[in-house]
């Protein structure tokens, strides 16, 4: 087990704190991304998301998630306090519903999510927006101005399904020439 050097001083979830956590330690799971594997067991808790509605707030409950106690030395000095699953249900290992239903199913929320980043690795201010999208983080004035496009969906083995976040690229261009 890898201790993440850079959350030294982060506030850690302490799950002995919350009323409404599941613990479910005979579930373990494991994903494996580019830069190395992590793995923890899975467990279930009530989740509250801000919102721009009258509500100001989204709670989901009962929302499966993991608690990682291995991950590889190169995601150990990454700068973060935890990671959240942005998969379709196709490839999500054990979260059903993923948050991505749970929000749309208990508040209603639309299906969308913004990444904002920041130019500078470990700077401040770049967000993650469910839901929606910020108009005053990326400089866009209205929501008009970003360009929605078509999943691709993929086939499996029962036909086809959203896997990915990936859409078809009709030509690339570097510079002034393209193909």
């Amino acid at each position: 087990s890898t201790q993440a050097p850079k959350c030294a001083g982060t506030t850690r979830f302490n799950s002995s704190s919350s009323s409404t956590f599941n613990s479910a330690p005979d579930t373990p799971w494991k994903d494996v991304y580019g830069s190395g594997a992590i793995s923890g067991a899975a467990h279930t808790e009530s989740v509250t998301l801000p919102v721009d509605d009258d509500s100001g707030v989204c709670t989901i409950t009962g929302q499966a998630f993991g608690i990682a106690t291995s991950m590889a030395p190169s995601q150990a000095v990454l700068s973060g306090s935890g990671i959240c699953g942005l998969a379709f249900p196709g490839l999500a290992h054990f979260t059903h519903p993923t948050i991505f239903d749970g929000m749309s199913s208990t508040c209603g929320l639309p299906q969308v999510f913004m990444w904002y980043l920041t130019k500078e690795p470990d700077a401040s201010g770049s967000s993650l927006t469910l839901g929606g999208v910020d108009t005053r983080q990326s400089g866009v004035t209205d929501a008009s101005g970003f360009t929605m496009v078509d999943l691709v969906q993929w086939p499996t083995s029962t036909g086809t399904q959203y896997l990915w976040w990936s859409t078809k690229l009709a030509g690339v261009a570097v510079g002034s020439s393209g193909c």
